[in-house]
């Protein structure tokens, strides 16, 4: 049962938070995010003990998040920005404010 975060303002925002959560979860982990593939950004990750199985990079807009959330058959997905909710099937949203 895979799941998928965002990074920006989601699993940076609440480290600790998606930490336990990454470490706990048996499925694949996802992480979902616009920004560029960098080696700041892995850094980032490893320091805030973010351990993802594989991050999908390059997804600009709500649209290409959204296909990828589909696609990749995700049972969960975080993100902080509730219009993505908007464009996600009824069976994919729900909101969780922190």
């Amino acid at each position: 049962m895979p799941i998928g975060i965002d990074l920006d303002g989601t699993a940076f925002q609440h480290p600790a938070f998606f930490a336990e959560l990454l470490r706990v979860w048996e499925g694949k982990t996802y992480a979902l995010t616009a920004r560029q593939k960098s080696k700041n950004t892995l850094d980032v990750c490893d320091n805030l003990g973010l351990r993802f199985d594989e991050f999908v990079w390059d997804l600009c807009d709500n649209e290409a998040k959204s296909q990828k959330v589909q696609e990749l058959g995700l049972v969960a997905f975080f993100d902080d920005m509730p219009e993505f909710l908007l464009s996600v099937p009824h069976s994919y949203a729900r909101r969780l404010e922190f």
